[in-house]
């Protein structure tokens, strides 16, 4: 093979060639070299190939030499049914590498990250970036939920499950595995069930809390395998059918999805379908890597591959080049790995941005060049179209959706040993920004924010997937759109026709929506989202539900490319009666909007009154609406509002100021209204005259102090059953509380205090304010005693009476007389009859004085007359 030198001339803009000096002990350091000095090149710098000294003084490109030519098949062969998904959409039939780099490696002296912590300028108490571990968060939290959502099956090469309680394994020898019908021993102690028989194999699941999980399963494949296996998995929020084709490669963990399980748990089961039904391993959760006690979801590929069943010719390789040989071991389409960039110019960071795309230079062009000049290498077949497709979407897209000014560092090829590898898929790494660029930039073209901040941010992270998502499905459909953006404007409301009525704002390119609910809403905020159920309108009136039950909706929309993320949730109490005044009294309204770098995913997914409608449900005479706070209907018929804004702040208004009128008018009419937030007292006692006046005169709150600098607090006067509680420090399901507000009554009475004495809530006749968001409080028994305690002093108004119907007896006619046979033939009489005596009339209440002798031609004549008017009067009325 040349040296990097002999072939310089084949790209006739390469500078003289960059020789790096140092000891490199393996593939991830030479990787990580090569990535911080192609960082540091201004993006007009001319292409130059990178070359390691070895220690015999030859030369060699920096990340390694060629991997041996082998025979490829032809790009995009695939035909393939859709499976391991549901979702329709571009992507359909199509299995995509999702490769989060790096991760914890072993190196001799112990487990160290590839990676140093950085963080931006101002970050104070935000998480900071760790390479390793930022591309694992985007990966399972951002990009792959799009991927499937547009019909695509993932691949991942690291465990994608973020939960670190222990994973539940099961196999045909554990006690949770149970079968009926005529299953076989199989290949590798697979259990096989033989085409056209019955049967089912089922994996029942328990956990030690509930939570989300991924659950995954392997099988044994083969020519003679079913490829529509039926997989059915039973969660909290009902059951989801899996269809998967076991003709192809099983014998690794495959993905299922993500699924929301209780304590009790579910089940995973295999069910008879044509040909041939393979029943191996299932395995739900991540968990904590058993030698380094680190979680799963953290671990590099070299510690993953192995576990997940790649056998010897893939995991000989180094923790680089181990990704792509485990993916294309499954068969994959597309190979696409998430990187943040580095300049590698030290501690204080440096000034460059943007986002540049790389695909394989085949060592024959200049690290760094231009990939539209690099025509003379396409490798493997389809990675040209593939990077330069990739690097259009992502620029075009985060320009659109998050900085114009954001930099294009163009695609480019380069020696990297991910890309290197590949044999068969098309593949790019993307260089998704620069976590070691600290500061924003002082001209007039700087991005708005530094790059790591903006990798920080999740509303950037959205972007970004979105860009990727359409890049990939462009790399199929040349035209394909971004999945719609997430709805906004969502309400449930309780209509006077006994109907629970759903809507939302339309979403510019949705072609359709997707509802999605949790049934039976609890205190514990489980969320059991079900599969959904497309519509095509922005409402739906629903009267298929419990009468008493709570629910939680979130919607997302539907575009030929797939499904976009879901909106925000919002919570209803189904009253189901016709009423002729307003059927619920209660309003919660969604007003935890902050997401930015310091609010995360983690700190806010979006869901945050689910715990407010599940206390609220178990009061009996609290019946409630729910809305965001960009959808907030008229206040006028709610008794109570609850208004829950997590950890709003200053950037998103914690109290939007057209909801501060709107509260207001509702607590001047002497109606019961609770905001809580730990954010909210100290960002309206900044804010204008207007927020001041809503703090001090309508919450009745003195600002004290930004951070109780405590988890603990306990209910005091008249909430003092409330005993000693705990808010959630990140590990209880809400989110880690970080800011919770000192405050003090400016009337009224402080009726919960910090561990430290403090002032933590005030209640002001029907008001009521908590430094906190009452979301965070650690259980949901004490969640629904707070709320039974403050709403139960509230002494609501009755409902709006139920409009009750009597049930409608039909008139029976008046029986015709009895007719005795022998005197129907008896001629009429021909006498007249002699009149009543006054003594008979009076058994009628009638006396001589009221009679009146009045011919029967006019009394017939008087009662055709009369008889019309009580229908008028009905049909006027």
């Amino acid at each position: 093979m040349a040296t990097g030198a002999a072939t310089c001339s084949k790209t006739a803009m390469a500078a003289e060639p960059l020789i790096v000096e140092g000891a490199f002990e393996d593939e991830v350091a030479e990787e990580l070299a090569l990535e911080s000095v192609l960082g540091a090149l201004a993006p007009d710098a001319p292409p130059r190939f990178v070359l390691r000294r070895m220690p015999d003084g030859t030369l060699r490109p920096l990340g390694g030499l060629a991997r041996p030519e082998v025979s490829r098949r032809p790009f995009l062969q695939h035909v393939r049914p859709p499976s391991m998904n549901t979702k329709a959409g571009v992507l359909a039939g199509k299995r995509i590498a999702l490769v989060a780099g790096h991760g914890w490696l072993e190196d001799g002296a112990g487990w160290r990250t590839q990676r140093d912590r950085w963080d931006f300028s101002g970050c104070g108490r935000c998480r900071g970036i760790i390479e390793d571990f930022f591309t694992a968060e985007f990966v399972t939290n951002q990009l792959a939920p799009l991927i499937e959502n547009m019909g695509g099956e993932v691949v991942f090469v690291r465990e994608a499950d973020h939960s670190t309680a222990a994973a539940v394994t099961i196999d045909e020898g554990n006690a949770q595995y149970k079968e009926t019908g005529a299953f076989a021993a199989g290949p590798n102690g697979t259990r096989v069930l033989a085409s056209g028989q019955q049967g089912e194999a089922r994996y029942g699941l328990s956990f030690a809390q509930a939570g989300f999980r991924r659950a995954y399963a392997r099988w044994a494949g083969g020519a003679d395998r079913s490829t529509t296996a039926s997989l059915v998995v039973s969660s909290a929020g009902g059951e989801a059918l899996r269809a998967i084709d076991q003709t192809q490669a099983g014998n690794f963990y495959r993905s299922l999805g993500r699924f929301w399980f209780a304590a009790s748990g579910g089940s995973l089961a295999w069910v008879s379908s044509a040909g041939v039904l393979s029943a191996d391993s299932v395995k739900v959760g991540g968990g904590l890597h058993a030698s380094s006690g680190k979680p799963w979801w953290q671990m590099g590929a070299k510690s993953y591959v192995p576990f997940a069943g790649a056998d010897s010719s893939v995991t000989a390789y180094g923790d680089v080049s181990i990704r792509p040989a485990y993916a294309e071991m499954l068969d994959i389409d597309a190979y696409v790995s998430i990187h943040a960039n580095a300049s590698g110019t030290g501690p204080g960071g440096t000034t460059a941005s943007g986002t540049s795309v790389y695909r394989y230079s085949c060592q024959t062009y200049a690290d760094f060049s231009l990939s539209a000049g690099a025509t003379g290498c396409d490798d493997p077949p389809g990675s040209a179209a593939f990077a330069d497709t990739m690097q259009a979407s992502i620029i075009d897209g985060l320009r659109a959706e998050w900085d114009p000014n954001w930099k294009d560092r163009s695609a480019r090829v380069a020696n990297f040993g991910e890309v290197r590898t590949l044999v068969d898929a098309p593949g790019v790494l993307i260089e998704t920004a620069f976590f070691d660029n600290l500061e924003k930039g002082t001209d007039a073209s700087a991005p708005k924010y530094a790059d790591n901040r903006s990798l920080h941010d999740p509303r950037f992270r959205e972007a970004l997937a979105r860009s990727i998502a359409r890049g990939i499905a462009r790399l199929y459909f040349a035209g394909a759109a971004a999945v719609p953006e997430r709805p906004h404007g969502l309400s449930a409301v309780n209509a006077p026709d006994g109907s629970l009525r759903v809507a939302w704002a339309a979403v510019p390119g949705a072609t359709a929506y997707r509802v999605y609910r949790i049934d039976g809403l609890t205190a514990d905020a489980a969320q059991a989202w079900d599969d959904g159920a497309q519509v095509s309108g922005t409402e739906v009136s629903l009267a298929d539900l419990q009468k008493g039950s709570a629910y939680a909706f979130r919607v997302a929309a539907v575009n030929a490319s797939g499904e976009g993320y879901p909106s925000a949730a919002v919570v209803a109490r189904y009253r189901g009666v016709k009423t002729k005044g307003q059927p619920a009294n209660a309003l919660v309204v969604h007003a935890y909007d902050r997401r930015d770098a310091w609010v995360q995913d983690q700190d806010n997914d979006l869901t945050a009154t689910l715990a407010h409608g599940g206390a609220l449900a178990a009061l009996a005479n609290v019946y409630f609406d729910g809305a965001l706070d960009d959808a907030v209907p008229p206040l006028d018929g709610y008794a109570l509002v609850d208004v829950a804004c997590g950890k709003d702040s200053s950037e998103h208004d914690s109290v939007a100021p057209a909801l501060i009128t709107a509260l207001t008018a509702h607590a001047a009419a002497g109606r019961a209204l609770i905001v809580s937030g730990e954010e909210v007292a100290y960002d309206l006692s900044r804010g204008a005259a207007a927020d001041k006046a809503f703090l001090a005169d309508v919450l009745h709150v003195q600002y004290v102090a930004d951070d109780a600098g405590t988890k603990g607090f306990a209910g005091i006067a008249g909430l003092s059953t409330l005993g000693a509680q705990t808010l959630d420090d990140g590990t209880h399901g809400a989110y880690g509380v970080t800011y919770p507000d000192v405050v003090d009554a400016a009337a009224g009475e402080v009726v919960l205090r910090y561990s430290d004495g403090r002032g933590a809530a005030v209640l002001a006749g029907p008001t009521f304010f908590a430094g906190f968001g009452l979301e965070a409080i650690v259980g949901g028994a004490a969640r629904e005693k707070l709320f039974a305690l403050v709403v139960g002093g509230f002494a609501l108004p009755p409902l709006s009476p139920e409009i009750v119907t009597p049930p409608v007896t039909p008139e029976k006619p008046e029986p015709e007389p009895e007719v005795d046979p022998e005197q129907e033939a008896k001629p009429a009489p021909t006498a007249v009859e002699p009149s009543p005596t006054a003594t008979e009339r009076a058994g009628c209440a009638c006396s001589e004085s009221a009679r009146v002798d009045t011919p029967l031609w006019w009394l017939a004549i008087l009662l055709l007359v009369i008889r019309p008017w009580p229908d008028r009067l009905r049909r006027r009325h």
